[in-house]
């Protein structure tokens, strides 16, 4: 009996360590790619740059959330199996409580940890979506400027002939 609450904590925690290792390292893998093709984009790829910004940012922020969300959620469904065990066999023990107890604490934090995440990503989408519409923007200017001084070339060309 022991041992299988000894077990049960040590994955718990070693589960609670890898998502805040895991949730920590997302963000600062992102920014790193996002600033390497900020600096990239413009001058090599202007007429996609809209495109693989915005898919090349969201995916995985979006993965790694789905995939929290899905390992939260099996979490909190091994709480409730936890729990009709434990209340099936009428345990008393005290030891069987504070595991169970340590589980949702640690369940707590992780949605907690979860909805920042949550909050995160959806601010960053924003952000990127507000940034490649700017890339947009630039780009139909200096389009929109490449013609007029196209056209302003044309006419002095045609009237010097």
């Amino acid at each position: 009996m022991k041992i299988g609450i000894i077990r049960s904590a040590v994955a718990a925690t070693v589960v609670l360590a890898a998502a805040t290792v895991w949730a920590q390292s997302a963000v600062g893998t992102s920014d790193q790619a996002s600033a390497s093709r900020i600096q990239a984009a413009p001058a090599k790829r202007p007429g996609i740059k809209n495109q693989l910004n915005r898919e090349g940012a969201a995916g995985p922020m979006r993965q790694r959330m789905q995939d929290m969300a899905t390992t939260l959620n099996q979490m909190h469904a091994l709480l409730k199996q936890m729990r009709a065990k434990a209340a099936a066999r009428k345990s008393q023990d005290s030891l069987v409580k504070a595991n169970l107890d340590m589980w949702e604490l640690m369940l707590n934090d992780l949605d907690k940890q979860f909805e920042q995440l949550r909050a995160a990503t959806l601010g960053r989408e924003d952000l990127e979506a507000r940034r490649a519409d700017l890339y947009r923007q630039a780009d139909d200017k200096a389009a929109a400027q490449r013609a007029q001084a196209l056209a302003a070339s044309q006419a002095m060309v045609s009237g010097s002939a």
